[in-house]
């Protein structure tokens, strides 16, 4: 797998995480997060989100560092919006581009009524594809990602797991309740499994189709607790995203 399309895959598809102190109107969250591969630089991940009132909005960039810049130069960026529903989130758009080497895309979709639909792409299509149909309920990955890791407090953490249509593939991530650390009791360990479950090419699935993660939380005051960093088992060692 190239390091340009692992970076990629694991700011899509697994997770990332955004935090902050409130202002006045809008609340806006700043992060980022160093991408590594079996101890390994890879990358940079920056991710900064708003909320004002019950409307949310996200951003993500993710460019290559030591490996991944001498495996080519790139990058992956996304944003979404949409509005609370409840103790869930509702996407109203997505937006994705990237560039590794010589292949760029850029994709937009959008939400109504729980139900997405491709607005427009660059991307070639395929015969693993999955379209829109039977979507409906799916979250964008970026709403995935903030639903999974915004600041919480401990009894609301990992509470809730979410399937995510990107325009091309379908994924699910089931998680698990919090529990202690048992290196660190003072940090909170999530784990969850990640499922591809439909849209994609055979040997994106010669490992199979599900891969468990786990994410480590920290104290963030106010009886908030903030993800730290994530970890995931590949073919090539242990991923990690860390927080700087």
């Amino acid at each position: 797998m190239r390091a340009g399309k692992l970076m990629g895959w694991l700011v899509a598809g697994m997770i990332g995480a955004v935090a902050g102190a409130p202002a006045a109107a809008e609340t806006r969250h700043e992060a980022r997060f160093a991408l590594t591969i079996a101890g390994f630089s890879l990358g940079e991940v920056g991710f900064e989100a708003t909320e004002a009132g019950a409307r949310y909005g996200i951003r993500a960039r993710a460019e290559g560092r030591g490996l991944g810049r001498l495996a080519g130069r790139g990058y992956f960026e996304a944003e979404t919006e949409g509005r609370r529903r409840g103790a869930g989130l509702a996407p109203a758009g997505y937006a994705e581009r990237a560039r590794f080497g010589e292949r760029a895309h850029e994709t937009r979709l959008r939400w109504q009524g729980g139900a997405p639909a491709v607005v427009a792409t660059t991307r070639p299509p395929e015969p693993h594809d999955v379209g829109p149909d039977g979507q409906a309920g799916t979250l964008d990955p970026l709403t995935a990602l903030w639903l999974l890791t915004r600041d919480a407090p401990a009894e609301a953490l990992c509470r809730q797991g979410a399937a995510v249509w990107n325009g091309r593939s379908r994924t699910r991530f089931d998680l698990s309740p919090p529990v202690a650390d048992p290196d660190d009791p003072a940090r909170l360990v999530c784990t969850g499994t990640y499922h591809r479950e439909a849209g994609f090419p055979p040997e994106r699935l010669r490992d199979g189709r599900s891969t468990p993660f786990r994410i480590v939380y920290v104290e963030a005051g106010d009886g908030l607790w903030r993800a730290e960093r994530a970890e995931m088992a590949t073919r090539y060692g242990t991923a990690r995203l860390i927080r700087q």
